[in-house]
């Protein structure tokens, strides 16, 4: 149950954490001596809603909750001041993907990069690092995968939560 995550140890108890650190304790076993780096994720159906959630939310102080792109779907995105933890999304595959990407490459978004459209350009900005692409995406596949992942807003349009916030 002891998962590392971010410097400490957490108790996170789903099949997959357990799937995955027997795994790696199969290779230690044998000499392999990888560090076992894996972003916590949950998943569960509950009748018609799917709810995905990608890291820990544990000392958020800011949260922003984001229409889904699907009917009745949204996603909340966790923040420790302008550090970004963790996302949970109900019925929103592609939040809920592009969260986890973001975890699993070390990298981060702002609040405000979370409230607007994650727009392809935004998106390709998180799959670009010193000017290259990352996880040895090429510049046109990640663009693929961005325009996949995006909603119908840019940057540049309305906030998307009721109100105008």
């Amino acid at each position: 149950c002891a998962f590392p995550w971010r410097g400490r140890h957490v108790r996170l108890e789903s099949w997959r954490a357990t799937h995955d650190h027997a795994n790696h304790l199969a290779k230690a076993i044998i000499g392999a001596e990888e560090a076992y780096d894996a972003v916590p994720w949950f998943w569960s159906d509950q009748y018609d809603m799917t709810l995905q959630i990608a890291g820990l939310n544990a000392g958020f102080d800011n949260t922003v909750v984001r229409p889904g792109s699907h009917q009745g779907g949204q996603s909340v995105w966790y923040f420790a001041g302008e550090t970004f933890l963790a996302v949970d999304a109900i019925n929103d595959p592609r939040a809920y993907m592009f969260g986890k990407k973001i975890l699993e490459m070390g990298r981060t978004v702002t609040p405000r990069q979370a409230l607007v459209a994650l727009s392809t350009e935004a998106c390709k900005r998180v799959y670009e690092k010193d000017g290259g692409p990352v996880l040895g995406l090429s510049t046109e596949a990640a663009m693929a995968f961005c325009s996949r992942i995006r909603d119908e807003s840019d940057e540049s349009g309305p906030g998307l939560l009721p109100g105008g916030m």
